[in-house]
């Protein structure tokens, strides 16, 4: 019932920008984090959806700015990756400034591992701030009774963190043990497979749920 209780929430309102959807969202953020026996209510969101959504952030990015430089050729992740880490990626043909900054930025990362643990660290406090802002104007409208509070903004942006992390939540939870993402987009690098095998390892033993609320 802990389940059904999490989509219940987050499915009130889905498709509507309002305080009332925004509360009944939140709701639902902290009843899917709260089901780790760690943490309850913004402590368990604020301490686990960054480490939970640094990945996917990242690499979703990365695909954005790879889809960017490339355009219609075709180009494998693996390559693309491969390519920008060790300098042989021809930057010149990037046209944008913006991407080919990005491209070359993202090469140094994936080119080492303190680097990519320190992009995940700046994800992480990102998502935190993120968090934060949303919590706030949470708890003006609800304890402050302050009807001005509402953001669509932010609640635009908390939409993408629930179902980012209720995706994420089930993810790392499922009998998958290996990251699909060190299969399917690393390839053979070596910085990415290292920081993404000790990061997977880290949320299966923050993750501690009670499996009785899958029954």
């Amino acid at each position: 019932h802990k389940i059904l209780n999490v989509i219940s929430y987050a499915e009130k309102d889905k498709d509507v920008l309002n305080a009332s959807s925004y509360v009944d969202n939140w709701i639902s953020l902290e009843s899917l984090l709260s089901l780790c026996n760690r943490k309850k209510g913004f402590e368990a969101v604020e301490s686990i959806v960054p480490k939970m959504l640094s990945a996917k952030f990242f690499f979703d990015y990365t695909l954005h700015v790879m889809w960017s430089c490339i355009g219609k050729r075709k180009t494998r992740t693996e390559t693309f990756i491969k390519e920008i880490s060790e300098g042989t990626y021809d930057f010149e043909k990037i046209t944008n400034p913006f991407y080919k900054i990005e491209a070359i930025r993202l090469g140094g990362i994936f080119a080492s591992v303190s680097k990519f643990k320190s992009e995940f660290e700046r994800i992480e406090k990102y998502i935190e701030n993120e968090l934060l802002r949303i919590y706030v104007l949470r708890n003006e409208y609800v304890h402050s009774s302050n009807i001005h509070a509402f953001n669509s903004m932010q609640h635009f942006k908390l939409k993408h963190i629930l179902s980012a992390s209720i995706d994420e939540f089930f993810r790392i939870l499922s009998d998958n043990v290996i990251d699909i993402r060190i299969n399917n987009f690393c390839g053979e690098n070596i910085a990415a497979c290292i920081h993404m095998t000790v990061h997977h390892k880290l949320l299966i033993e923050f993750l501690i749920i009670d499996r009785a609320v899958f029954i």
